[in-house]
């Protein structure tokens, strides 16, 4: 009979774990380390998931381009963060494409906005605001433009990602879509997003004086135009019939890949006859079995150069350094592999090198609950500062790694590294006890924060007051705009010389000031001998800029104390 099975949707997979190969295999979401060390191509993709929204087992259609090392996220699927973060890969995945509004298409992008730092968010100005009032919507009150970097897409025009043009054009669907088609180093991938692809109903729409022929050209050819073609098929008329696919000459079934779809039959029935499928397939799912297209040896080169210099760029502790200094200790620093289960670092040791993650997964085994450092993570700081390492780290995989030598960042660095030594000396200072405790205490325990994160905080740390007991820290109605972190003693906060709350190390308050500049909504006394880290707006407020779930979850810790007058 004829195929059936809508597939098409407006709900999220309700799975709780993701399934994205043809053979309905489960890519597990633990926490623990990835079967094998995954490095990213020159070119490649990676598909996440193939299916559609009414597929009870399948993850929705969605899929990583690989460009230069550094991954571009296609309409993710529902948990396809935990996926990227499991396999010590969300460093490098911080651009996302979003083709259109539906469910099955937009599902993983909030968590994957509000997960880390800012990604930015390539699509239409009608999408993009479409998705705002949908998040609105559903959520009730989150300003979710605010949490990313949109980027305008203009049909037509080129737009560089990672090194890649790609030229972005509206598909034939019910709402606005857009598909696109990407060039790099003389290879192309198209995607051709939801999509009815019939030529004979657009000869019919020109004939009638619906479409122009510019627009006719443009739908039979676009998506054809390139290496590897990634096509939807469903039911029409909002999707493509695969009758029309495997219509398609035997040359450009070879480079063709289909998706939105759970299986492809043997044959289909049409007019009474049957009609045999031939020579369409479903990509395989997983990084295991990414695509890559060869670049050839000298783009492989510069890919490799580019990441590398890439990592430096991005390491927390060099964002201050000027390009130039950089590039040297990107040049200079040397690669080396660490077989899994070595210990890399002892506590108490000034370590030899700093280190930057470039494949592979360390743990530190005293603070598990931050989970395992990945690619772009640096360990090993306080080398460059030759201070002594607070900190055992112990590989969990293979681990590919790129070392810089106190004495070459010394050199190289000179009188640049001023902010970059301060940095450092309050990492050293201040690093393990957050660790230890943010991770524990509300509401940085809901956070899931990283080294990195824990680390930037640290950053962010002003100075340390010293309180004897019964000494008054701050009273209501105080307008200074301090957040303080209990590091020893204990606090009690009152309202009205009613005691309403007490505090212990790890704890913090403050919080509504730094967020709102309004009064302290509470007085503050040392119980009894206190030590507090205070941090100012001003330097939080760096923090949350760049990672958006802490910004989140603080916007709602003083929304829920406001409320509740906590």
């Amino acid at each position: 009979g004829e195929r059936k099975g809508a597939v098409d949707s407006t709900l999220p997979v309700s799975s709780s774990s993701l399934v994205i190969s043809r053979s309905m295999s489960v890519l597990s979401m633990s926490t623990g380390p990835p079967a094998a060390v995954f490095s990213p191509p020159s070119l490649g993709i990676t598909f996440l998931g193939t299916s559609h929204g009414f597929d009870p087992h399948g993850a929705t259609t969605g899929f990583i381009i690989w460009v230069n090392g550094s991954g571009i996220l296609v309409d993710p699927p529902i948990k396809s963060g935990e996926y990227i973060l499991r396999h010590g890969l969300n460093r490098l995945v911080r651009h996302v494409i979003l083709t259109h509004c539906h469910s099955d298409h937009d599902s993983g992008i909030l968590t994957r906005i509000l997960e880390g730092e800012k990604i930015n968010l390539y699509t239409t100005k009608t999408i993009n605001e479409s998705y705002k009032r949908k998040v609105i919507a559903t959520t009730g009150n989150i300003d979710i433009g605010s949490y990313y970097h949109w980027v305008p897409v203009k049909i037509g025009e080129m737009i560089p990602i990672h090194g890649a043009a790609f030229e972005f054009d509206y598909s034939f669907h019910t709402i606005p879509t857009v598909r696109f088609r990407m060039s790099f180093q003389g290879k192309s991938i198209a995607y051709s997003a939801d999509t009815q692809y019939d030529p004979s109903l657009y000869d019919k729409l020109l004939d009638d004086g619906v479409m122009n022929s510019a627009r006719v050209h443009s739908l039979k050819n676009f998506i054809f135009e390139a290496d590897v073609v990634i096509h939807e098929a469903g039911v029409p008329p909002i999707h493509t019939d695969l009758f029309n696919l495997n219509k398609l000459q035997p040359h450009i079934k070879e480079r063709l890949y289909i998706v939105h779809t759970q299986s492809i039959p043997s044959e289909i029935v049409r007019n009474g006859q049957s009609i045999k499928i031939e020579g369409l397939k479903i990509p395989s799912a997983g990084l295991e079995n990414t695509i890559i297209l060869d670049v050839g040896t000298y783009s492989n080169g510069f890919s490799r150069a580019a990441m590398k210099y890439k990592l430096f760029a991005e390491a927390h502790i060099f964002r201050t350094l000027p390009a130039n200094i950089l590039f040297q200790l990107a040049s200079i620093s040397k690669e080396s592999v660490v077989p899994s289960g070595t210990t890399i670092f002892r506590k108490g040791e000034v370590p030899k090198c700093m280190y930057i993650i470039v494949t592979g997964q360390v743990a530190i085994p005293s603070h598990r609950s931050i989970g395992y450092l990945s690619v772009g993570d640096t360990l090993g700081d306080t080398a460059l500062a030759q201070i002594i390492n607070g900190l055992e780290m112990v590989t969990v995989t293979d681990v590919r790694l790129f070392a810089i030598t106190y004495e070459h960042y010394s050199l190289i660095v000179r009188n640049e590294g001023g902010l970059v030594d301060v940095h450092l000396h309050k990492i050293a200072k201040h690093s393990e006890f957050l660790l230890t405790y943010l991770t524990k205490t509300f509401p940085f325990s809901e956070m899931g924060l990283t080294k990195q994160q824990i680390e930037s905080i640290a950053t962010a740390i002003d100075c340390e007051l010293e309180f004897d007991p019964q000494q008054k820290i701050l009273e209501e109605g105080d307008k200074d705009t301090s957040m303080f972190i209990i590091k020893s003693g204990s606090v009690r906060l009152e309202r009205f010389n009613q005691e309403v709350r007490r505090l212990q190390v790890g704890d913090s308050f403050g919080e509504i000031s730094l967020l709102t500049s309004h009064p302290r909504t509470a007085s503050a006394f040392a119980n009894e001998s206190t030590v507090l880290i205070e941090i100012k707006r001003e330097s939080f407020e760096k923090v949350m800029a760049e990672y958006q779930h802490i910004r989140f979850h603080m916007m709602q810790m003083m929304e829920y104390r406001l409320v509740n007058q906590l």
